[in-house]
């Protein structure tokens, strides 16, 4: 299985998956929701293509304190 683009970032910073999604809920998206976005994600089975439209690549990206673009791949 390829390694995405996610969990490279993700394990730079030393972030397991629930602690990224600590980091990364605030109040229009919780923990629980980013596990699972996390966990599609690195499986290459992604909800939503378009990362400048979906906040939860944005609220990602935010915790890894990188772009979109530096986690964002077409699967």
């Amino acid at each position: 299985m390829t390694i995405s683009k996610l969990q490279i970032k993700r394990e730079e910073a030393g972030y397991s998956i629930d602690k990224l999604a600590d980091k990364a809920a605030d109040k229009l998206c919780d923990a629980g929701h980013l596990e699972l976005v996390i966990v599609r994600i690195e499986r290459g089975r992604i909800v939503c293509p378009k990362p400048r439209k979906t906040y939860e690549w944005k609220a990602l990206a935010k915790a890894l304190k990188c772009k979109v673009e530096d986690i964002w791949e077409e699967v």
